[in-house]
């Protein structure tokens, strides 16, 4: 693996990546923030997002229809968590590519189905977007509680 230059070549661009993202920055101030940091506040956003990823896997399990039952509930979970690590890590939307393939892997579920219910799942959510935002034009504000209304 070493020998090839494809290897060498990708070494090189994340050390200068790496270099150029890390320069200017001042490692005291980072020490001091990290000192100061409240760490409790890690544990309840990491179970939130656990609940977040789990709803969406189950609402992405749901679009399946009648072929939801042929892989487990944890299956759509894992592929929900690998799509989010490959769409943070790499461009143009790459989790879902990721997404397909990890459902489609093992032929319970086909690549072509797993396809629509990604294309479906967006135009649901462009059209909960679009419904938001019809409230709101039609509104003239946004529909919050009283307590939420008001300021300081």
């Amino acid at each position: 693996m070493w020998r090839k230059p494809q290897v060498w070549l990708g070494v090189l661009f994340s050390v200068v990546a790496l270099y150029l993202a890390f320069r200017d920055i001042s490692w005291s101030e980072v020490g001091k923030s990290l000192a100061g940091a409240q760490y409790i506040w890690l544990l309840p956003s990491a179970l939130a997002l656990i609940v977040a990823i789990w709803m969406r896997g189950e609402r992405w399990r749901w679009l399946f229809g009648s072929q939801r039952d042929n892989l487990p509930r944890v299956r759509y979970f894992n592929a929900i968590a690998i799509g989010y690590l490959v769409s943070n890590t790499f461009p143009l939307r790459l989790g879902e590519l990721a997404r397909i393939f990890f459902i489609g892997r093992d032929k319970k579920q086909t690549y072509g189905m797993a396809t629509s219910t990604i294309v479906v799942e967006h135009v649901l959510d462009v059209l909960v977007v679009l419904g938001i935002l019809i409230v709101i034009v039609l509104t003239g504000s946004l529909p919050l509680p009283d307590w939420a209304r008001q300021g300081p």
